[in-house]
């Protein structure tokens, strides 16, 4: 029902909770009460709505929830858009099977005379409960604009009720960043293959590695180093791996290599690699077997951020490139002096914004992740 109360909670931002069946007629109500003015309250701004895009949220973690709510208030700065938040739970005794809440994301116009705002839907589901996801989903999207799915978090939990979504979009928005276990990894990759296109977040934070590390080798003198390639080793946080992982995926699509093969045991041991948590992978590059060295980071008390490594050696030196703590990218190549490159990392609701823009497609990366992906495999194999 549309209150004072409710429709300033709305402006505010608050969630109102709603039945599933009314969350259109409210939100034409409240759009209409937002509009108009109000002499007896004229600290209050007349809203605007605005959508160019419906985006699909898929959340699993609690944990997940503050950081991709505070990402859509960024969002409304330059992609509005109906979010509808889908939230998959286990069944609890007492608990409805299926609710629903509405709220609002506002900003203020230029000149400040108005708020814009966008909808927000937010849709948890209980046992049974996702299989309505499907229906009210269909029924929620704003017709003649684009449809993203945007999985938060990998759909382990109720993967069956996520994969008929796709259908209904235009566009898979994916995070390797977050992924954190070969079990999410696995999710994704069974919902990009039945997507129309996919974009990954993680992606696009690896450009800053792969613009540096390309601006190395722009002589002859360091692409015929290239040539000579024979060993690449790669220190990651764990957490961090499989993302790590596709700037191999990367590397691997723009040389050129071939499948990677896990090397035994005793040749890991040969080459001074440590027993656990480290792998050695060989692939066949155009001028000969390069092998891959991998090694999870786990972070510890005195180092609870530890930094990505990358090393390439080849006959003419070591190139290395160093993430540390900071915003930072060390740059060490054929013995040169070392460079700094400042990062401006961006924030999660720029980096969906850059997701769901026209340029956010990137060949490459459809053909840099299967490679990633069977380096994880490699990785992860006994």
């Amino acid at each position: 029902m549309t209150t004072p109360q409710n429709l300033d909670r709305f402006s505010r931002g608050e969630e109102i909770g709603v039945d599933v069946a009314s969350i259109e007629r409210e939100f034409a109500a409240l759009w209409r009460a937002a509009g108009q003015t109000d002499e007896r309250a004229p600290e209050r701004k007349p809203v605007t709505r605005a959508c160019l895009a419906n985006l699909v949220t898929w959340v699993e973690e609690e944990s997940t929830v503050p950081r991709v709510k505070e990402a859509f208030d960024t969002l409304v700065l330059s992609v509005p858009a109906r979010v509808l938040v889908l939230r998959p739970e286990a069944s609890a005794p007492g608990q409805k099977e299926f609710e629903s809440w509405i709220s609002a994301n506002c900003i203020l116009a230029p000149g400040g005379g108005k708020l814009v705002c966008s909808e927000e839907v937010t849709l948890v589901a209980r046992g049974r409960g996702v299989e309505h996801f499907g229906p009210v989903v269909r029924a929620l999207l704003v017709p003649n604009v684009p449809t993203m799915i945007y999985a938060a978090d990998a759909p382990q939990r109720a993967f069956a009720a996520l994969q008929p979504l796709l259908k209904l979009c235009d566009r898979l928005i994916v995070d390797t960043a977050e992924v954190v276990q070969g079990g999410q990894l696995k999710a994704i990759s069974r919902l990009i293959p039945n997507a129309p296109s996919t974009v990954d977040l993680g992606w696009l934070t690896l450009a800053s590695f792969r613009t540096t590390l390309a601006s190395v080798f722009d002589t002859d003198e360091a692409v015929n180093a290239l040539k000579t390639l024979s060993e690449v080793r790669l220190f990651a946080p764990k957490a961090r791996m499989a993302n790590r992982l596709l700037f191999l995926g990367w590397l691997s699509e723009r040389l050129g290599w071939g499948p990677p093969k896990r090397c035994s045991t005793s040749e890991a041991v040969a080459r001074g690699l440590p027993a656990q948590g480290s792998a050695l992978l060989t692939v066949e590059a155009p001028h000969g077997p390069v092998f891959l060295r991998i090694d999870q980071v786990v972070p510890d008390e005195v180092e609870p951020q530890a930094p990505t490594i990358l090393e390439l050696v080849t006959k003419s030196g070591l190139v290395k490139l160093t993430r540390g703590r900071g915003a930072m990218l060390t740059v060490e190549s054929f013995g040169q002096p070392p460079r700094v490159v400042a990062l401006d990392p961006p924030s999660l609701g720029e980096r969906i914004a850059r997701g769901m823009g026209p340029r956010a497609r990137d060949p490459i990366f459809d053909r840099a992740w299967p490679r990633a992906l069977a380096m994880w495999e490699a990785v992860e194999r006994p």
